[in-house]
């Protein structure tokens, strides 16, 4: 799989160390730099644990190595090249909102239909 800047991703941490904290993801792992947390990250590493899994956003890749934010993750200026709404106006998008949530509510009434 190719990875690109903006992608959001699921991991697991590895390893918490001085220099921040490794992520592994479908087969690669990438680091997320003490720097996401500028002066706070002795405070913020104590948050993380090996195991724990977390949504990241992929924020540069060079040289094979690939660096990811927890911090910037909803950062709307990074943009996630798998978001199949990119490409919509703003009437677009608000059209197809209403649409999945018009669809939701049909199948929320049919399954609790289902259940009496």
């Amino acid at each position: 799989m190719k990875f690109e800047v903006g992608q959001r991703i699921i991991g697991k941490i590895n390893n918490v160390t001085d220099y921040g904290i490794f992520v592994s993801f479908k087969n690669k792992s990438g680091l997320i730099y003490k720097d996401d947390y500028k002066d706070g990250w002795e405070r913020e590493k104590l948050k993380f644990q090996p195991g724990q899994e977390v949504r990241v956003v992929i924020t540069q890749i060079k040289n094979k190595k690939i660096a990811l934010s927890l911090k910037h993750v909803d950062d709307p200026n990074l943009v996630d090249p798998d978001n199949q709404f990119n490409n919509l106006s703003q009437e677009a998008f608000a059209s197809t909102l209403t649409e999945l949530t018009v669809q939701a509510k049909k199948t929320i009434k049919d399954l609790q239909d289902g259940l009496n």
